[in-house]
């Protein structure tokens, strides 16, 4: 269950353990609700992962975003500590747009260079239902 309070949305689990998310901006274009990494990051404090809190995150991000759109498109990390992500957005249903690579904003043309860094993107989607 989760409800918005001041600009945070707050929920709790089944077992009764309460969360906070900073609403940060939600940006509607085009009939799709845009989750870009420069507007909202999405993590889980080393402590509390491994217990299914990123899903429930992107839950509560879904359910609001449904409101609004019926489809999410997010930007996600390509070196290895964006590992986890990658596989819980496949999980989720989340699929690449088709765009290819993204680096520091910009769509990368066939064998450019870039750095391995956090600048680096693939944007996902998923159709709401």
């Amino acid at each position: 269950m989760a409800d918005m309070v001041n600009n945070d949305v707050c929920f709790q689990t089944k077992d009764n353990r309460r969360f906070r998310l900073r609403a940060a901006a939600i940006i509607i274009e085009n009939g799709c609700v845009l989750f870009a990494t420069n507007d909202i990051d999405l993590g889980v404090f080393k402590k509390y992962r491994n217990q299914g809190i990123g899903n429930i995150l992107m839950q509560v991000a879904e359910d609001i975003a449904r409101r609004y759109a019926d489809t999410v498109i997010i930007g996600v990390g390509l070196h290895r500590d964006y590992g986890a992500a990658q596989r819980m957005y496949v999980k989720r249903g989340y699929i690449p747009d088709g765009s290819g690579l993204w680096y520091q904003g910009r769509q990368l043309d066939p064998y450019a260079e870039m750095k391995n860094d956090d600048e680096a993107v693939l944007y996902m989607y998923k159709k709401l239902s």
